[in-house]
């Protein structure tokens, strides 16, 4: 098979709000052919993107498209021009760079990452001296990286989302909520839950009763209701108190602390539209922040058994399992209870 030189024939992919850049080399022969990017079919960057966004792997190019701007990422290539043999990167020659400025100035983006080595090279010394951005080389989700398996591919890959993430974060506030929020966030509450009821319900959380207006009004008196804002709109809420509300005595804990010296985490709840956007960390880092600065010797708390979001969520942070029971809080449709520790002294943090 001969060289050619060819120009790059798929324009870039974004909007004003993509978060991030994700570079190629330049198209294979395949996605030349089906006119958009990794057309190839045993290429995995579709699978891959679609795993660490938790979503279905788009088919379509106009689902790919969709899947791109939805989940803030801005896609193309290094090389606008050059001498290829068919699909290999390693034949390319007399290379000339795509010009970025469009997506930089179009969009704010955080972070530029590229798929594998070789378009790691090319951007290296074909763009980084002209825009001065550094990139993140990321391991090929090429077919011919084969050495490189779905799982190491994922874990990886998982740093593009934490990046869209650390976007979508910026301007968030937790807080306190005031009195005049109370309504407010028991409207944020009957949204969250409406959202579970026709779902999956994980906490068994009860439409208009709990969490609810009523509860945040109790715990707004408490001085234990917290919201978390984005440009002026509710998408967190939690409860932080040193109150466990049921017969906490009765756990598996690993260390003995008297009532008051620990705290606890309530009603935990992230707006429908923002999961998997890493709200929920943001607020449990908090809560282990807030909880350290008042002197509390760790965190205790419970989740309904099969709450897998929750429990994957606090294990992540360390959290460990102190056994399942009745709380004797009197509910018929939630009997037991699986409750989480953490202790900061355990893990190398002062109180």
């Amino acid at each position: 098979m001969n060289s050619e030189f060819m120009h790059h024939p798929i324009p870039p992919v974004y909007d004003e709000n993509s978060a991030v850049l994700i570079l190629g080399s330049f198209p294979s022969a395949k996605s030349r052919e089906t006119g958009f990017f990794y057309g190839h079919p045993q290429n995995r960057f579709w699978r891959v993107a679609a795993a660490v966004f938790g979503e279905e792997t788009p088919k379509t190019v106009e689902e790919k498209k969709r899947f791109l701007i939805r989940n803030r990422i801005a896609l193309w290539d290094v090389i606008a021009s050059c001498g290829i043999t068919g699909s290999s990167d390693s034949s390319i020659r007399n290379a000339y760079p795509n010009d970025l400025r469009p997506i930089l100035e179009k969009a704010r983006i955080r972070r530029v990452f590229v798929n594998g080595r070789t378009a790691g090279r090319l951007y290296h010394q074909l763009i980084e001296p002209e825009t001065g951005v550094c990139c993140v080389c990321l391991p090929s989700t090429s077919p011919a990286n084969a050495s490189c398996g779905a799982e190491e591919l994922a874990n990886a890959w998982r740093a593009v989302k934490r990046a869209v993430d650390e976007a979508e974060n910026e301007n968030i506030k937790i807080r306190k909520i005031r009195e005049d929020e109370i309504g407010k966030v028991g409207a944020f509450y009957d949204e969250c839950v409406w959202a579970l009821v026709n779902s999956v319900n994980y906490p068994h959380w009860m439409y208009k009763e709990y969490p609810s207006e009523n509860s945040v009004r109790a715990s707004f008196l408490e001085s234990a209701q917290f919201l978390c804002e984005q440009e002026g709109r509710v998408v967190g809420a939690f409860v932080l108190n040193d109150d466990p509300q049921g017969a906490y005595e009765k756990g598996s804990w690993s260390k003995a602390l008297q009532p008051g010296a620990f705290a606890v985490i309530h009603a935990l709840a992230v707006a429908p539209e923002k999961k998997g956007r890493g709200i929920g960390r943001k607020m449990v880092e908090f809560c282990m922040e807030e909880a350290k600065k008042r002197g509390y010797a760790g965190i205790r708390l419970d989740v309904v058994p099969g709450n897998t979001p929750a429990q994957r969520l606090y294990e992540s942070f360390g959290f460990k399992e102190a056994g399942t029971l009745d709380l004797d809080r009197g509910y018929e449709d939630i009997p037991l209870f699986t409750l989480y520790e953490y202790y900061f002294e355990e893990n190398g943090e002062e109180p």
